[in-house]
């Protein structure tokens, strides 16, 4: 099973002992997977400008704004419980 890029540059599963599409290897791959993820990140925090090519839709519109209320929620419980739980701690000693 190996992962290789489709034309949208999604990865996508294959089930064969030969190499990923195109012959890109697996850590190629799994890097593009990793930067991608981190630049949909970026986008949903405003640190990236979104691709203008990219279709947009109004649903699509009101998932990226569902995800990006959640992101920054995690986010902030993330901080919380880090202050909670190791930064007040150790000013109590």
């Amino acid at each position: 099973m190996v992962l290789a890029p489709n034309t949208a540059g999604i990865a996508i599963i294959q089930h064969s002992h030969r190499k990923p599409l195109n012959g890109l290897s697996f850590t190629f791959v799994v890097n593009l997977l990793i930067m991608t993820f981190w630049r949909q990140i970026a986008e949903y925090l405003f640190i990236k400008k979104r691709d203008p090519n990219q279709p947009r839709n109004t649903y699509l519109k009101y998932m990226h704004g569902m995800n990006r209320i959640s992101l920054l929620m995690f986010i902030t419980a993330l901080i919380i419980m880090l202050v909670k739980f190791v930064i007040i701690p150790l000013f109590r000693h």
